[in-house]
């Protein structure tokens, strides 16, 4: 099994419904499909790229962990959640544009996540939802449109400009923390 096309109809892929599928290197989901189940793609070794339709609200635990070579991940304005270890272990990903819908990330959801070096956010996009997120030191936190944010506590200032660059991801959780606490 190397590709698969699902019909129109399907609403949910349920959990472990593709898990282990090592030769898998595409799928393409319908329109109306609203969640991705427990470890539904887990250890689709092959899979290189994914991209969800609009209409996805929730990615659950495990979802595509250990996709080793993806290396691309297509996320719809409908996502809301993303659940812990979702992408875990998918140590090809490079980048990833977070929507401005999300409201929860699970802490692990990108771990293991060896060459993620960036990660893109609207300029709207809730900065609390990465506090605490396991991601490789040096990532860098994109804002778009490209502009800078200054926040204010008391007489602490953060500027922020297009790009920050975390070298010290937990430092930089823990300014973001107390900043915005």
């Amino acid at each position: 099994l190397t590709s698969i096309t699902l019909p129109e109809g399907v609403t949910s892929i349920g959990e472990y419904a593709f898990a282990g599928c090592k030769s898998l290197t595409s799928i393409t989901l319908p329109k109306g499909v609203t969640s991705i189940g427990v470890n539904a793609f887990a250890y689709c070794k092959k899979l290189t790229s994914i991209t969800l339709p609009e209409g996805v609200t929730s990615i659950s635990e495990g979802a595509f962990t250990d996709c080793e070579s993806l290396t691309s991940i297509t996320l719809p304005e409908s996502l809301t959640s993303i659940d812990e270890c979702a992408f875990s272990g998918c140590k090809n990903l490079t980048s990833i544009t977070l929507p401005e819908s999300l409201t929860s990330i699970g802490e692990c959801a990108f771990d293991r996540c060896t060459s993620l070096t960036s990660i893109t956010v609207p300029a709207t996009f809730d900065l609390k939802l990465l506090l605490g997120l396991s991601v490789p030191d040096n990532i860098q936190i994109i804002r778009l449109p490209m502009e800078t944010t200054k926040a204010v506590q008391g007489s602490k200032t953060l500027e922020q400009s297009d790009t920050t660059n975390l070298d010290n991801a937990g430092a930089a959780a823990t300014a973001l923390h107390n900043l915005f606490s």
